[in-house]
């Protein structure tokens, strides 16, 4: 058995074997779980009550982050807005890691994974959590229909955070990052938003305005959990995500988009930010998945804030103000029998 700090190897991959064996308090990491953009998550046994796993999740080194993390989820990334446009950054991941740990620690909610202990010092930095039993969203959709119950579940839990002051959003609300277990879903793994070092080049510096997240579902770089959770619905009704494509507004025709939207795009261009301008060559759900009930393609393009005019034109609308009525729309569908998306 294995005690002490890590220390940095020349290989990445030895450095994430070395913390195989490695104790960590009272447990012993025994296998890799999951890899995210810039930490590990290992499974560790507590070393005399075999029956008591946990997770520990690590701060990967910046060596490790500049090889990349898997290629099998959505990835989270570090964005800091610069002169008219958006460059991608490498965060300080032991800075990150304390703190999402300092966030989920603020408050006790079912739906939030809980830590249990956080541990920093020389060349380690990790925090400890229960394992959570189940799969992640992801494998669910990629399974099959996603009954309402779990969009509701999670529409709850990010309405109970919003109306705190410490964890007032969760910012990087993706399949990967919400479990689905039998006594309901638990959001992991939050983003960040505000100041933060992060390396540009080889020189460390603390950058204000960065946004750690995942542009599919906030690509606006702000934390908008209500536009995240409809971009997640749209993704699991219509099995495409509206913002895959990688496009910009010089790829559609002006005259089928309304005035307000194209503005709205314009304006995130101008900025150097691209990640909505797929937007603009969105298809009815009718048309993505024939047959679809007109009261969920309703539902959808709510869930997006647009809407198709009279003319066929795409162009912005109101949409949900909040989760309420998010909540309240899908359980008048789910009452009208549409159950699963």
């Amino acid at each position: 058995m294995k005690s002490g700090t890590i220390r940095v190897e020349a290989s990445v991959v030895s450095q994430k074997l070395s913390w195989v064996g490695l104790r960590v308090g009272d447990y012993v990491i025994e296998e890799l779980l999951g890899e995210g953009s810039y930490s590990w998550v290992f499974k560790a046994v507590h070393v005399d009550q075999k029956w008591n796993a946990k997770a520990i999740k690590v701060a990967k080194p910046p060596e490790a982050v500049d090889e990349g993390g898997p290629t099998s989820c959505i990835p989270t990334d570090a964005y800091w807005p610069s002169g008219g446009t958006v460059i991608t950054v490498k965060p300080e991941t032991e800075q990150l890691l304390c703190l999402q740990a300092k966030q989920l620690q603020a408050i006790s909610d079912p739906g939030l994974v809980m830590i249990e202990e956080v541990s920093v010092s020389p060349g380690s930095c990790y925090y400890r959590m229960p394992i959570i039993r189940g799969n992640n969203l992801r494998r669910f959709m990629t399974a099959g229909p996603v009954h309402t119950d779990i969009l509701l579940d999670i529409a709850r839990c990010l309405k109970r955070l919003s109306e705190t002051e410490i964890f007032y959003c969760h910012g990087d609300l993706k399949p990967e990052n919400i479990m689905v277990t039998a006594a309901g879903m638990v959001l992991i793994d939050p983003g960040y938003y505000g100041t933060i070092e992060a390396y540009k080049g080889a020189t460390k510096q603390p950058l204000s305005n960065c946004a750690v997240t995942s542009t599919l579902y906030y690509p606006y770089l702000h934390p908008d959990d209500l536009l995240a959770l409809g971009l997640l619905t749209w993704e699991i009704a219509c099995r495409e995500h509206p913002l895959a494509k990688k496009t910009t507004s010089k790829d559609f025709d002006r005259k089928t988009i309304g005035a307000e939207l194209w503005t709205a795009i314009q304006e995130e261009e101008k900025e150097g930010k691209f990640f909505l301008s797929p937007l603009l060559g969105l298809k009815r759900p009718s048309v993505l998945r024939p047959g679809i009930p007109s009261d969920l393609e309703r539902f959808l393009l709510r869930c997006l804030k647009v809407k198709f005019e009279t003319d066929g034109k795409l162009n912005a609308d109101i949409g949900f103000q909040d989760f309420g009525e998010y909540t309240a729309a899908l359980t008048r569908l789910a009452e009208k029998g549409i159950r699963y998306l």
